[in-house]
């Protein structure tokens, strides 16, 4: 049976223009893996909806006429499981806030393989991506700082990552 893993972060934000334009250049050449769009997805103006990993085609008839399920992460000899093969599903969402602008990440990793080997290396991965991110958006910006991530927990309290 396979896993589901997810990471949801948020970041607040100055008024920007054009961040889902910035958002989309930055998923799109990731150091962590390259995201593309999800074609599974129907499209959604105030969300970007990503996909990245190994996935395999499946009978079932989806959005779009793409069929896919998750496939397996690769594993590589002196360095384990590769986190940019892990399939991976990313959900942006920027909303505005009384202070600016508000970014929702969702990270959802399905790997096939069990373990908790694998939720790791995906919440390393994340974290690294989230770092880079806000790095990006800073340079983007030109914010005086980068932004702060805050990891948001299932039981609803946040916490500065």
């Amino acid at each position: 049976m396979a896993q589901i893993f997810s990471f949801e972060h948020s970041i607040a934000l100055p008024v920007a223009h054009r961040i889902q334009k910035a958002l989309r250049a930055f998923f799109r050449t990731s150091e962590a893996g390259a995201w593309t769009v999800d074609p599974t997805q129907r499209d959604d103006e105030a969300t970007l909806q990503l996909i990245r990993g190994n996935w395999e085609t499946s009978d079932l008839p989806s959005i779009g006429g793409v069929y896919r399920v998750p496939g397996y992460a690769r594993w590589v000899p002196q360095h384990g499981y590769l986190a940019n093969t892990v399939p991976m599903l990313l959900n942006v969402t920027v909303a505005e806030a009384d202070e600016g602008m508000r970014i929702q990440i969702k990270h959802t990793a399905l790997p096939r393989e069990p373990g908790t080997e694998l939720r790791e290396i995906c919440e390393t991965a994340v974290d690294a991506e989230l770092k880079s991110l806000a790095k990006y958006l800073k340079q983007a910006f030109h914010l005086p700082a980068a932004p702060e991530v805050t990891l948001i927990s299932s039981d609803g309290r946040t916490c500065v990552v």
